[in-house]
Protein backbone atom coordinates (compact mmCIF):
# COMPACT_ATOMS: atom_id res chain seq x y z
CA UNK A 1 0.00 0.00 0.00
CA UNK A 2 2.85 2.34 0.84
CA UNK A 3 4.37 1.82 -2.61
CA UNK A 4 1.03 2.70 -4.15
CA UNK A 5 0.80 5.92 -2.12
CA UNK A 6 4.26 6.88 -3.34
CA UNK A 7 3.26 6.59 -7.01
CA UNK A 8 1.90 9.93 -8.21
CA UNK A 9 0.63 8.49 -11.52
CA UNK A 10 -1.57 5.91 -9.75
CA UNK A 11 -2.96 8.46 -7.30
CA UNK A 12 -3.74 10.78 -10.19
CA UNK A 13 -5.62 7.99 -12.00
CA UNK A 14 -7.70 7.36 -8.87
CA UNK A 15 -8.63 11.03 -8.51
CA UNK A 16 -9.35 11.44 -12.22
CA UNK A 17 -11.99 8.73 -11.90
CA UNK A 18 -13.81 10.61 -9.12
CA UNK A 19 -16.23 13.52 -9.32
CA UNK A 20 -15.15 16.85 -7.85
CA UNK A 21 -16.90 16.37 -4.52
CA UNK A 22 -15.40 12.93 -3.94
CA UNK A 23 -11.92 14.06 -5.02
CA UNK A 24 -12.11 16.99 -2.60
CA UNK A 25 -13.17 14.72 0.26
CA UNK A 26 -10.30 12.34 -0.51
CA UNK A 27 -7.81 15.22 -0.61
CA UNK A 28 -8.93 16.40 2.84
CA UNK A 29 -8.95 12.97 4.50
CA UNK A 30 -5.67 11.57 3.16
CA UNK A 31 -2.61 13.79 2.82
CA UNK A 32 -1.13 11.47 0.19
CA UNK A 33 -4.01 12.45 -2.12
CA UNK A 34 -3.91 16.17 -1.34
CA UNK A 35 -2.27 17.39 -4.54
CA UNK A 36 -3.87 14.83 -6.94
CA UNK A 37 -7.26 15.57 -5.38
CA UNK A 38 -6.88 19.34 -5.66
CA UNK A 39 -5.72 18.96 -9.26
CA UNK A 40 -9.00 17.19 -10.03
CA UNK A 41 -11.13 19.74 -8.14
CA UNK A 42 -9.48 22.80 -9.68
CA UNK A 43 -8.72 21.47 -13.17
CA UNK A 44 -11.79 23.07 -14.79
CA UNK A 45 -13.35 26.37 -13.73
CA UNK A 46 -16.92 26.76 -15.00
CA UNK A 47 -18.24 29.24 -12.40
CA UNK A 48 -16.76 32.10 -10.36
CA UNK A 49 -17.47 30.31 -7.08
CA UNK A 50 -13.90 29.00 -6.58
CA UNK A 51 -12.57 32.57 -6.74
CA UNK A 52 -15.33 34.13 -4.63
CA UNK A 53 -15.23 31.47 -1.91
CA UNK A 54 -11.48 31.81 -1.49
CA UNK A 55 -11.72 35.51 -0.63
CA UNK A 56 -12.04 36.55 3.04
CA UNK A 57 -15.60 36.94 4.35
CA UNK A 58 -15.21 40.65 5.05
CA UNK A 59 -14.22 41.50 1.46
CA UNK A 60 -17.50 41.01 -0.41
CA UNK A 61 -21.03 42.38 -0.39
CA UNK A 62 -23.82 41.20 -2.65
CA UNK A 63 -26.35 42.90 -4.89
CA UNK A 64 -29.35 41.18 -6.45
CA UNK A 65 -29.55 40.94 -10.24
CA UNK A 66 -32.54 40.77 -12.57
CA UNK A 67 -32.33 38.08 -15.25
CA UNK A 68 -34.65 36.89 -18.03
CA UNK A 69 -34.33 33.27 -16.89
CA UNK A 70 -34.31 31.81 -13.39
CA UNK A 71 -31.23 29.72 -14.16
CA UNK A 72 -29.06 32.81 -14.71
CA UNK A 73 -26.93 34.43 -11.98
CA UNK A 74 -28.97 36.30 -9.37
CA UNK A 75 -26.23 38.06 -7.41
CA UNK A 76 -23.31 40.40 -8.12
CA UNK A 77 -20.43 40.47 -5.66
CA UNK A 78 -18.89 43.89 -4.96
CA UNK A 79 -16.08 45.05 -2.69
CA UNK A 80 -16.89 45.96 0.89
CA UNK A 81 -13.35 47.17 1.47
CA UNK A 82 -10.22 47.62 -0.69
CA UNK A 83 -8.68 44.38 -1.89
CA UNK A 84 -5.09 43.67 -0.85
CA UNK A 85 -2.59 41.07 -2.03
CA UNK A 86 -2.97 39.01 1.16
CA UNK A 87 -6.63 38.42 0.29
CA UNK A 88 -5.56 36.28 -2.69
CA UNK A 89 -3.12 34.01 -0.82
CA UNK A 90 -5.61 31.16 -0.40
CA UNK A 91 -6.89 31.40 -3.96
CA UNK A 92 -3.43 31.53 -5.49
CA UNK A 93 -2.38 28.39 -3.62
CA UNK A 94 -5.04 26.55 -5.63
CA UNK A 95 -4.98 28.56 -8.89
CA UNK A 96 -1.84 26.76 -10.04
CA UNK A 97 -3.98 23.66 -10.62
CA UNK A 98 -6.38 25.38 -13.05
CA UNK A 99 -6.01 24.09 -16.61
CA UNK A 100 -9.37 24.89 -18.24
CA UNK A 101 -11.52 28.04 -17.98
CA UNK A 102 -15.01 27.88 -19.52
CA UNK A 103 -17.65 29.81 -17.63
CA UNK A 104 -21.18 28.36 -17.85
CA UNK A 105 -23.56 31.19 -17.00
CA UNK A 106 -26.39 28.74 -16.36
CA UNK A 107 -24.37 27.22 -13.51
CA UNK A 108 -23.24 30.53 -12.03
CA UNK A 109 -25.13 31.79 -9.02
CA UNK A 110 -22.90 34.83 -8.47
CA UNK A 111 -20.84 37.11 -10.70
CA UNK A 112 -17.98 39.45 -9.80
CA UNK A 113 -18.95 43.12 -10.10
CA UNK A 114 -16.80 45.69 -11.90
CA UNK A 115 -15.19 47.07 -8.72
CA UNK A 116 -14.11 43.59 -7.64
CA UNK A 117 -12.56 42.98 -11.04
CA UNK A 118 -10.71 46.30 -10.85
CA UNK A 119 -9.48 45.33 -7.41
CA UNK A 120 -8.17 42.02 -8.74
CA UNK A 121 -6.47 43.92 -11.55
CA UNK A 122 -4.67 46.19 -9.08
CA UNK A 123 -3.47 43.53 -6.63
CA UNK A 124 -2.16 41.35 -9.48
CA UNK A 125 -0.44 44.36 -11.07
CA UNK A 126 -2.31 43.65 -14.32
CA UNK A 127 -0.27 40.53 -14.93
CA UNK A 128 -1.55 38.33 -17.75
CA UNK A 129 -2.64 34.95 -16.43
CA UNK A 130 -2.25 35.99 -12.79
CA UNK A 131 -5.48 34.24 -11.73
CA UNK A 132 -4.67 30.97 -13.52
CA UNK A 133 -0.95 30.91 -14.31
CA UNK A 134 -0.93 27.38 -15.75
CA UNK A 135 -4.11 27.66 -17.81
CA UNK A 136 -4.12 25.66 -21.04
CA UNK A 137 -7.69 26.07 -22.37
CA UNK A 138 -9.85 29.21 -22.43
CA UNK A 139 -13.40 29.75 -23.71
CA UNK A 140 -14.75 33.29 -23.93
CA UNK A 141 -17.85 34.32 -22.03
CA UNK A 142 -21.14 33.37 -23.71
CA UNK A 143 -23.76 35.90 -24.71
CA UNK A 144 -26.59 35.69 -22.20
CA UNK A 145 -29.68 37.96 -22.07
CA UNK A 146 -29.41 39.76 -18.72
CA UNK A 147 -30.90 43.08 -17.65
CA UNK A 148 -27.48 44.37 -16.69
CA UNK A 149 -24.25 45.40 -18.36
CA UNK A 150 -22.34 43.20 -15.92
CA UNK A 151 -21.44 40.62 -18.56
CA UNK A 152 -19.85 43.29 -20.73
CA UNK A 153 -17.75 44.40 -17.77
CA UNK A 154 -16.29 40.89 -17.45
CA UNK A 155 -14.66 40.76 -20.87
CA UNK A 156 -11.96 43.43 -20.33
CA UNK A 157 -10.53 41.35 -17.49
CA UNK A 158 -10.22 38.02 -19.29
CA UNK A 159 -6.49 38.61 -19.68
CA UNK A 160 -6.14 37.97 -15.91
CA UNK A 161 -6.92 34.32 -16.66
CA UNK A 162 -5.11 34.05 -20.00
CA UNK A 163 -1.36 33.61 -19.77
CA UNK A 164 1.17 32.80 -22.46
CA UNK A 165 0.75 29.06 -21.89
CA UNK A 166 -2.69 28.89 -23.54
CA UNK A 167 -2.93 25.94 -25.95
CA UNK A 168 -6.68 25.91 -26.71
CA UNK A 169 -8.75 29.01 -27.38
CA UNK A 170 -12.48 29.27 -28.18
CA UNK A 171 -13.67 32.82 -28.82
CA UNK A 172 -16.38 34.93 -30.41
CA UNK A 173 -15.45 37.83 -32.69
CA UNK A 174 -18.47 40.01 -33.37
CA UNK A 175 -18.69 43.57 -34.61
CA UNK A 176 -21.69 43.99 -32.28
CA UNK A 177 -19.29 43.69 -29.33
CA UNK A 178 -16.36 45.90 -30.40
CA UNK A 179 -14.65 45.88 -26.99
CA UNK A 180 -14.71 42.09 -26.79
CA UNK A 181 -13.46 41.83 -30.37
CA UNK A 182 -10.61 44.26 -29.73
CA UNK A 183 -9.53 42.35 -26.63
CA UNK A 184 -9.52 39.03 -28.46
CA UNK A 185 -7.62 40.56 -31.39
CA UNK A 186 -4.91 41.67 -28.96
CA UNK A 187 -4.23 38.07 -27.88
CA UNK A 188 -2.87 36.92 -31.24
CA UNK A 189 0.71 37.81 -30.27
CA UNK A 190 0.47 36.64 -26.65
CA UNK A 191 -0.36 32.96 -27.18
CA UNK A 192 2.71 31.56 -28.98
CA UNK A 193 1.94 27.99 -27.91
CA UNK A 194 -1.63 27.95 -29.21
CA UNK A 195 -2.49 24.55 -30.70
CA UNK A 196 -6.29 24.72 -31.12
CA UNK A 197 -8.34 27.74 -32.22
CA UNK A 198 -12.13 27.76 -32.51
CA UNK A 199 -14.37 30.66 -33.52
CA UNK A 200 -18.00 30.55 -32.43
CA UNK A 201 -20.70 30.35 -35.10
CA UNK A 202 -21.69 34.01 -34.59
CA UNK A 203 -18.18 35.32 -35.31
CA UNK A 204 -17.90 37.82 -38.16
CA UNK A 205 -15.83 36.75 -41.17
CA UNK A 206 -13.80 40.00 -41.59
CA UNK A 207 -12.75 39.88 -37.92
CA UNK A 208 -11.75 36.21 -37.99
CA UNK A 209 -9.75 36.84 -41.18
CA UNK A 210 -7.96 39.76 -39.54
CA UNK A 211 -7.19 37.65 -36.49
CA UNK A 212 -5.80 34.79 -38.57
CA UNK A 213 -3.66 37.19 -40.59
CA UNK A 214 -2.12 38.78 -37.50
CA UNK A 215 0.22 35.90 -36.64
CA UNK A 216 2.11 33.07 -38.28
CA UNK A 217 0.55 30.53 -35.87
CA UNK A 218 3.57 28.25 -36.07
CA UNK A 219 2.19 25.79 -33.49
CA UNK A 220 -1.50 25.76 -34.44
CA UNK A 221 -2.72 22.19 -35.01
CA UNK A 222 -6.52 22.54 -35.01
CA UNK A 223 -8.80 25.21 -36.51
CA UNK A 224 -12.60 25.30 -36.35
CA UNK A 225 -14.92 28.05 -37.58
CA UNK A 226 -18.16 28.60 -39.44
CA UNK A 227 -16.34 29.78 -42.55
CA UNK A 228 -13.18 31.44 -43.86
CA UNK A 229 -12.31 33.96 -46.56
CA UNK A 230 -8.97 32.56 -47.66
CA UNK A 231 -7.96 28.95 -48.15
CA UNK A 232 -4.38 30.13 -48.67
CA UNK A 233 -4.11 31.44 -45.11
CA UNK A 234 -5.22 28.09 -43.70
CA UNK A 235 -3.03 26.17 -46.14
CA UNK A 236 0.02 28.13 -45.00
CA UNK A 237 -0.23 26.98 -41.36
CA UNK A 238 2.77 24.64 -41.01
CA UNK A 239 1.46 22.42 -38.18
CA UNK A 240 -2.27 22.38 -38.97
CA UNK A 241 -3.58 18.83 -38.57
CA UNK A 242 -7.33 19.31 -38.18
CA UNK A 243 -9.53 21.72 -40.17
CA UNK A 244 -13.28 22.05 -39.62
CA UNK A 245 -15.56 24.59 -41.33
CA UNK A 246 -19.28 24.25 -40.67
CA UNK A 247 -21.00 26.58 -43.17
CA UNK A 248 -18.98 28.14 -45.99
CA UNK A 249 -21.07 30.41 -48.21
CA UNK A 250 -20.54 30.76 -51.97
CA UNK A 251 -19.52 34.40 -51.52
CA UNK A 252 -17.00 33.74 -48.73
CA UNK A 253 -14.23 32.30 -50.91
CA UNK A 254 -13.02 33.39 -54.32
CA UNK A 255 -12.80 30.44 -56.71
CA UNK A 256 -9.66 30.74 -58.82
CA UNK A 257 -8.46 27.24 -59.63
CA UNK A 258 -10.31 26.94 -62.92
CA UNK A 259 -8.70 30.19 -64.15
CA UNK A 260 -5.10 29.12 -63.52
CA UNK A 261 -2.77 26.97 -65.55
CA UNK A 262 -1.66 23.63 -64.12
CA UNK A 263 1.87 24.80 -63.17
CA UNK A 264 0.48 27.68 -61.12
CA UNK A 265 -1.97 25.36 -59.39
CA UNK A 266 0.79 22.91 -58.44
CA UNK A 267 2.93 25.70 -56.93
CA UNK A 268 -0.01 26.87 -54.86
CA UNK A 269 -0.87 23.32 -53.80
CA UNK A 270 2.16 23.06 -51.56
CA UNK A 271 0.01 24.11 -48.60
CA UNK A 272 -1.51 22.01 -45.81
CA UNK A 273 1.81 20.20 -45.23
CA UNK A 274 0.68 18.54 -41.97
CA UNK A 275 -3.07 18.14 -42.46
CA UNK A 276 -4.62 14.87 -41.26
CA UNK A 277 -8.34 15.68 -40.96
CA UNK A 278 -10.45 17.98 -43.14
CA UNK A 279 -14.16 18.63 -42.63
CA UNK A 280 -15.93 21.22 -44.79
CA UNK A 281 -19.65 21.90 -45.08
CA UNK A 282 -20.51 24.43 -47.77
CA UNK A 283 -23.24 25.76 -50.01
CA UNK A 284 -21.88 24.00 -53.08
CA UNK A 285 -19.42 21.35 -54.16
CA UNK A 286 -17.55 24.04 -56.12
CA UNK A 287 -16.20 25.33 -52.80
CA UNK A 288 -15.29 21.84 -51.63
CA UNK A 289 -13.45 21.16 -54.88
CA UNK A 290 -11.41 24.31 -54.24
CA UNK A 291 -10.29 22.94 -50.87
CA UNK A 292 -9.38 19.59 -52.42
CA UNK A 293 -7.31 21.31 -55.12
CA UNK A 294 -5.25 22.99 -52.39
CA UNK A 295 -4.09 19.64 -51.02
CA UNK A 296 -0.52 18.67 -51.91
CA UNK A 297 -0.19 15.34 -53.68
CA UNK A 298 2.24 14.29 -50.95
CA UNK A 299 -0.41 14.64 -48.22
CA UNK A 300 -1.05 12.16 -45.42
CA UNK A 301 -4.76 12.85 -44.99
CA UNK A 302 -6.57 10.32 -42.79
CA UNK A 303 -10.10 11.73 -42.64
CA UNK A 304 -12.18 13.64 -45.19
CA UNK A 305 -15.72 14.81 -44.44
CA UNK A 306 -17.62 16.98 -46.91
CA UNK A 307 -21.22 18.14 -47.13
CA UNK A 308 -23.41 20.66 -48.96
CA UNK A 309 -26.53 22.42 -47.69
CA UNK A 310 -29.85 22.13 -49.52
CA UNK A 311 -27.93 21.56 -52.71
CA UNK A 312 -28.29 18.16 -54.41
CA UNK A 313 -25.20 17.22 -56.38
CA UNK A 314 -25.63 16.54 -60.09
CA UNK A 315 -24.12 13.34 -61.58
CA UNK A 316 -21.18 15.31 -63.09
CA UNK A 317 -20.51 16.97 -59.71
CA UNK A 318 -20.46 13.59 -57.98
CA UNK A 319 -17.98 12.26 -60.52
CA UNK A 320 -15.86 15.44 -60.20
CA UNK A 321 -15.66 15.36 -56.41
CA UNK A 322 -14.76 11.67 -56.29
CA UNK A 323 -12.26 11.83 -59.13
CA UNK A 324 -10.59 14.88 -57.54
CA UNK A 325 -10.26 13.05 -54.23
CA UNK A 326 -8.86 10.04 -56.04
CA UNK A 327 -6.31 12.21 -57.85
CA UNK A 328 -5.10 14.27 -54.88
CA UNK A 329 -5.50 12.19 -51.70
CA UNK A 330 -2.94 9.64 -50.56
CA UNK A 331 -4.53 6.17 -50.98
CA UNK A 332 -2.25 4.66 -48.34
CA UNK A 333 -3.27 6.97 -45.48
CA UNK A 334 -6.98 7.73 -46.00
CA UNK A 335 -9.05 5.91 -43.36
CA UNK A 336 -12.38 7.75 -43.46
CA UNK A 337 -14.24 9.28 -46.42
CA UNK A 338 -17.68 10.83 -45.87
CA UNK A 339 -19.52 12.93 -48.47
CA UNK A 340 -23.14 14.07 -48.37
CA UNK A 341 -25.34 16.54 -50.19
CA UNK A 342 -28.71 18.09 -49.33
CA UNK A 343 -27.84 18.61 -45.65
CA UNK A 344 -29.92 21.01 -43.58
CA UNK A 345 -28.20 24.12 -42.29
CA UNK A 346 -28.89 25.37 -38.78
CA UNK A 347 -31.70 27.71 -39.87
CA UNK A 348 -33.64 24.94 -41.61
CA UNK A 349 -32.99 22.46 -38.80
CA UNK A 350 -34.74 24.84 -36.43
CA UNK A 351 -37.54 25.50 -38.93
CA UNK A 352 -38.27 21.78 -39.31
CA UNK A 353 -37.84 20.76 -35.69
CA UNK A 354 -41.42 19.42 -35.60
CA UNK A 355 -42.15 17.70 -38.94
CA UNK A 356 -45.76 16.92 -39.71
CA UNK A 357 -48.45 17.29 -42.38
CA UNK A 358 -47.55 20.96 -42.88
CA UNK A 359 -43.99 19.99 -43.82
CA UNK A 360 -44.16 16.46 -45.20
CA UNK A 361 -45.88 16.42 -48.63
CA UNK A 362 -47.88 13.56 -50.15
CA UNK A 363 -46.10 11.25 -52.57
CA UNK A 364 -46.37 12.50 -56.19
CA UNK A 365 -47.82 10.22 -58.84
CA UNK A 366 -44.93 10.64 -61.29
CA UNK A 367 -41.52 10.06 -59.68
CA UNK A 368 -39.50 9.92 -62.89
CA UNK A 369 -36.41 7.77 -63.36
CA UNK A 370 -32.66 8.41 -63.25
CA UNK A 371 -29.96 5.88 -64.01
CA UNK A 372 -27.83 5.01 -60.93
CA UNK A 373 -24.34 6.51 -60.93
CA UNK A 374 -21.35 4.20 -61.11
CA UNK A 375 -19.25 6.03 -58.49
CA UNK A 376 -17.81 3.29 -56.28
CA UNK A 377 -14.80 2.57 -58.57
CA UNK A 378 -13.40 6.01 -57.62
CA UNK A 379 -12.94 4.74 -54.05
CA UNK A 380 -11.27 1.40 -54.83
CA UNK A 381 -7.72 2.76 -54.47
CA UNK A 382 -8.22 3.63 -50.79
CA UNK A 383 -7.58 0.17 -49.40
CA UNK A 384 -7.16 1.27 -45.76
CA UNK A 385 -10.65 2.72 -45.42
CA UNK A 386 -12.43 2.07 -42.14
CA UNK A 387 -15.36 4.40 -42.91
CA UNK A 388 -16.96 4.97 -46.32
CA UNK A 389 -20.10 7.13 -46.48
CA UNK A 390 -21.55 8.42 -49.76
CA UNK A 391 -24.95 10.08 -49.34
CA UNK A 392 -26.26 11.81 -52.43
CA UNK A 393 -29.65 12.72 -53.80
CA UNK A 394 -28.71 10.59 -56.80
CA UNK A 395 -28.59 6.83 -56.30
CA UNK A 396 -25.13 5.28 -56.34
CA UNK A 397 -25.02 1.92 -58.09
CA UNK A 398 -24.37 -0.95 -55.66
CA UNK A 399 -24.50 -4.50 -57.00
CA UNK A 400 -24.10 -7.94 -55.47
CA UNK A 401 -20.60 -8.00 -56.91
CA UNK A 402 -19.74 -4.70 -55.20
CA UNK A 403 -20.77 -6.06 -51.81
CA UNK A 404 -18.97 -9.35 -52.39
CA UNK A 405 -15.73 -7.48 -53.13
CA UNK A 406 -15.77 -5.38 -49.94
CA UNK A 407 -13.94 -7.81 -47.58
CA UNK A 408 -11.01 -8.09 -49.97
CA UNK A 409 -11.01 -4.43 -50.98
CA UNK A 410 -11.50 -2.83 -47.54
CA UNK A 411 -10.65 -5.42 -44.88
CA UNK A 412 -10.69 -2.82 -42.06
CA UNK A 413 -14.14 -1.41 -42.87
CA UNK A 414 -16.44 -0.77 -39.88
CA UNK A 415 -18.94 1.60 -41.52
CA UNK A 416 -20.28 1.31 -45.06
CA UNK A 417 -23.11 3.61 -46.08
CA UNK A 418 -24.19 4.25 -49.65
CA UNK A 419 -27.58 5.89 -49.27
CA UNK A 420 -29.73 8.71 -50.59
CA UNK A 421 -30.67 12.14 -49.32
CA UNK A 422 -33.94 12.15 -51.25
CA UNK A 423 -36.50 9.60 -52.50
CA UNK A 424 -35.64 7.56 -55.59
CA UNK A 425 -37.98 5.27 -57.54
CA UNK A 426 -35.26 2.86 -58.73
CA UNK A 427 -35.46 -0.66 -57.39
CA UNK A 428 -32.33 -1.71 -55.45
CA UNK A 429 -29.93 -4.11 -57.15
CA UNK A 430 -29.23 -6.06 -53.93
CA UNK A 431 -31.42 -7.83 -51.38
CA UNK A 432 -31.16 -9.19 -47.84
CA UNK A 433 -29.14 -12.23 -48.94
CA UNK A 434 -26.39 -9.94 -50.22
CA UNK A 435 -26.32 -8.12 -46.89
CA UNK A 436 -26.08 -11.42 -45.01
CA UNK A 437 -23.21 -12.58 -47.23
CA UNK A 438 -21.41 -9.28 -46.61
CA UNK A 439 -21.78 -9.56 -42.83
CA UNK A 440 -20.51 -13.14 -42.88
CA UNK A 441 -17.30 -12.07 -44.61
CA UNK A 442 -16.99 -8.68 -42.90
CA UNK A 443 -18.10 -9.20 -39.27
CA UNK A 444 -16.30 -6.03 -38.14
CA UNK A 445 -19.04 -3.87 -39.71
CA UNK A 446 -20.98 -1.92 -37.10
CA UNK A 447 -22.84 0.53 -39.38
CA UNK A 448 -24.40 -0.51 -42.69
CA UNK A 449 -26.48 1.48 -45.12
CA UNK A 450 -27.38 0.24 -48.59
CA UNK A 451 -30.79 0.36 -50.31
CA UNK A 452 -31.87 -3.28 -50.46
CA UNK A 453 -34.93 -5.25 -51.45
CA UNK A 454 -36.63 -6.38 -48.23
CA UNK A 455 -39.81 -7.61 -49.91
CA UNK A 456 -38.76 -11.28 -50.00
CA UNK A 457 -37.82 -11.68 -46.33
CA UNK A 458 -39.71 -14.49 -44.60
CA UNK A 459 -38.25 -13.84 -41.15
CA UNK A 460 -36.84 -17.36 -40.80
CA UNK A 461 -33.49 -16.61 -42.46
CA UNK A 462 -30.51 -17.16 -40.17
CA UNK A 463 -26.79 -17.06 -40.85
CA UNK A 464 -24.69 -19.96 -39.52
CA UNK A 465 -22.02 -17.37 -38.67
CA UNK A 466 -24.37 -15.03 -36.84
CA UNK A 467 -25.66 -13.27 -34.94
CA UNK A 468 -23.72 -10.15 -35.88
CA UNK A 469 -22.78 -7.04 -33.91
CA UNK A 470 -24.30 -4.48 -36.28
CA UNK A 471 -25.49 -1.48 -34.23
CA UNK A 472 -26.94 0.85 -36.90
CA UNK A 473 -28.79 0.11 -40.13
CA UNK A 474 -29.80 2.64 -42.81
CA UNK A 475 -32.80 1.49 -44.83
CA UNK A 476 -33.63 4.60 -46.89
CA UNK A 477 -34.80 3.58 -50.36
CA UNK A 478 -35.44 -0.03 -49.32
CA UNK A 479 -38.85 -1.47 -50.37
CA UNK A 480 -40.60 -3.63 -47.78
CA UNK A 481 -43.80 -5.71 -47.62
CA UNK A 482 -44.05 -7.30 -44.17
CA UNK A 483 -42.83 -5.39 -41.09
CA UNK A 484 -43.30 -8.42 -38.85
CA UNK A 485 -41.18 -10.69 -41.06
CA UNK A 486 -38.43 -8.09 -41.43
CA UNK A 487 -38.42 -7.45 -37.68
CA UNK A 488 -38.05 -11.18 -36.99
CA UNK A 489 -35.18 -11.32 -39.49
CA UNK A 490 -33.37 -8.37 -37.89
CA UNK A 491 -33.86 -9.61 -34.33
CA UNK A 492 -32.51 -13.03 -35.24
CA UNK A 493 -29.42 -11.82 -37.08
CA UNK A 494 -28.68 -8.37 -35.64
CA UNK A 495 -29.74 -8.41 -31.97
CA UNK A 496 -27.42 -5.47 -31.12
CA UNK A 497 -29.26 -2.96 -33.35
CA UNK A 498 -29.68 0.38 -31.58
CA UNK A 499 -30.67 2.56 -34.54
CA UNK A 500 -32.67 2.03 -37.73
CA UNK A 501 -32.44 5.13 -39.91
CA UNK A 502 -35.48 5.27 -42.18
CA UNK A 503 -36.25 8.95 -42.90
CA UNK A 504 -34.44 11.67 -44.82
CA UNK A 505 -32.91 14.58 -42.90
CA UNK A 506 -35.06 17.06 -44.83
CA UNK A 507 -38.65 16.28 -43.74
CA UNK A 508 -40.00 17.78 -46.96
CA UNK A 509 -38.63 14.67 -48.71
CA UNK A 510 -40.47 12.23 -46.44
CA UNK A 511 -43.85 11.63 -48.01
CA UNK A 512 -46.61 11.74 -45.42
CA UNK A 513 -48.51 8.90 -47.11
CA UNK A 514 -45.49 6.67 -47.82
CA UNK A 515 -46.32 3.03 -47.09
CA UNK A 516 -42.62 2.20 -47.18
CA UNK A 517 -41.70 4.64 -44.40
CA UNK A 518 -44.72 3.62 -42.32
CA UNK A 519 -43.76 -0.05 -42.60
CA UNK A 520 -40.17 0.67 -41.56
CA UNK A 521 -41.47 2.69 -38.61
CA UNK A 522 -43.34 -0.43 -37.53
CA UNK A 523 -40.16 -2.49 -37.91
CA UNK A 524 -38.29 -0.06 -35.68
CA UNK A 525 -41.03 -0.25 -33.05
CA UNK A 526 -40.74 -4.05 -33.01
CA UNK A 527 -36.93 -4.25 -33.05
CA UNK A 528 -36.12 -1.27 -30.81
CA UNK A 529 -39.14 -0.86 -28.48
CA UNK A 530 -37.62 2.02 -26.50
CA UNK A 531 -36.08 3.85 -29.43
CA UNK A 532 -35.42 7.58 -29.02
CA UNK A 533 -33.99 10.08 -31.53
CA UNK A 534 -30.30 10.78 -31.04
CA UNK A 535 -29.69 13.65 -28.64
CA UNK A 536 -33.14 13.23 -27.04
CA UNK A 537 -33.61 12.42 -23.38
CA UNK A 538 -36.76 12.06 -21.34
CA UNK A 539 -37.19 15.10 -19.09
CA UNK A 540 -36.70 14.33 -15.41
Amino acid sequence: MQRFLECLELKTLVCDDLDRKSAYALALTNSAFLHPGLRKVWHTIDTFEPLLRCLPDDVLSETKLRAFFTRLPTKAMSLRRPLVAEDLVRYRSHARYIREFKIDMYRCKRLPAADLLHGLELVTEKQHGALSPNLRSFKSFPRIPMKTDLLQSLSPFTYLFMGTGIEQLEVSLSAKLPLDAALIQSTSQSVPNLKALKFSADSDLPLTTKYLSSSSWDNLQSFCARTCSSISILASLPQLRTLRLTEVQNTDIQIQSTLLDQDTIEVRNRGFPSLREMEVHARSFTIILEFIRHLPTSNTIRTLTFGTFLSPASPPEIQDILSSIRARVNPLTLESLQIADNELDEVHQQAFWAPGPDVEPPEPEDLGYDEPIDALPHTHDFTNLEVLVLRFNERIRVTSGDLAAIPGRWPRLTRFEISETGPKPQHPLVDHTDLMALMERCPSLRVLGVPFDATRISGRERSPRGPFLLSRLYVLGSPICSPSCVAEFLLGNFPELKQIELAFEDPRLNYSDSKTINRWVKVRELVIPHWEPEGYSVPS
